[in-house]
């Protein structure tokens, strides 16, 4: 071995860095670690209806696991299956059009609501003078320490229900009331903390967006082939899978 013969591609340090790295297994995943499939349960055979399961990689029918049933429905890499659904949900589930149409559903929902509050609030005071009426009573020796103690814990109770719930209608009414900046800031935390987040907080998270999602033949050379996916607050919605471009949306469905 002769040493210093050519320029060095890194640093000493940096090797020796590497070396310890590669010797103590750093970047190597671990022979027993158990992968995490985000699509498992809900990913389909739009051939012959049965789940797609996951395993060292790669989804496939679970038809093929069946004696005598072999399913033609090709396999698919766990990573570009899963790249092309949560590119769905970055591109057109966390669109800030989409986002900022349901909340404006959302207000004219609570504002049907609206007329409830000055009604609400008329009974609060109603409910305040009553129970000031009682305390005068019971001053003047009108009525005695026991009938105001029943007097004021009906008075009480509903005062409390009644401030309660309009309460609750005011912070609805506010908490729909938002900016554009707030729902892009919004949008960027959730891209955040889905995209980068541990493998089963992304599972929670596709099963709380998706009820199936129906994988189709490959067809064609260079192949392409399409994911149906149903949403659970979102209309049926298509997308090409290719290869090697990875994946295309297409209109929805």
């Amino acid at each position: 071995m002769k040493e210093n013969t050519h320029e060095h591609l890194v640093d000493a340090d940096t090797a020796d860095r590497i070396r310890n790295m590669k010797q103590r297994g750093l970047r190597d995943t671990p022979s027993g670690a158990k992968r995490i499939y985000a699509l498992s349960g809900i990913m389909k055979c739009a051939l012959c209806g049965t789940n797609y399961t996951g395993d060292r990689g790669i989804y496939r029918c679970n038809a093929s696991t069946k004696p005598g049933d072999k399913c033609p429905n090709n396999d698919i890499s766990q990573r570009k299956v899963e790249r092309a659904v949560f590119g769905v949900i970055n591109t057109q589930i966390l669109n800030i059009n989409n986002i900022r149409a349901v909340v404006n559903r959302v207000k004219k929902m609570f504002q049907a609501n609206e007329t409830e509050i000055p009604s609400l609030a008329k009974r609060l005071a109603q409910i305040e003078n009553e129970i000031r009426r009682v305390m005068k009573l019971y001053r003047v020796g009108t009525i005695d320490e026991d009938l105001v103690h029943i007097e004021l814990v009906s008075l009480q109770k509903q005062k409390k229900a009644i401030q309660e719930n309009l309460d609750n209608l005011k912070a609805a009414h506010g908490a729909v009331d938002v900016s554009d900046v707030e729902i892009r800031t919004a949008v960027g935390n959730f891209k955040d903390e889905v995209m980068h987040a541990d493998p089963k907080i992304r599972k929670r998270a596709i099963r709380a967006l998706f009820k199936e999602i129906w994988i189709h033949p490959k067809k064609g050379a260079p192949w392409k082939r399409i994911l149906e996916l149903k949403g659970v607050c979102v209309p049926l919605t298509r997308l090409s899978v290719a290869s090697p471009t990875g994946f295309e949306p297409v209109l929805p469905a």
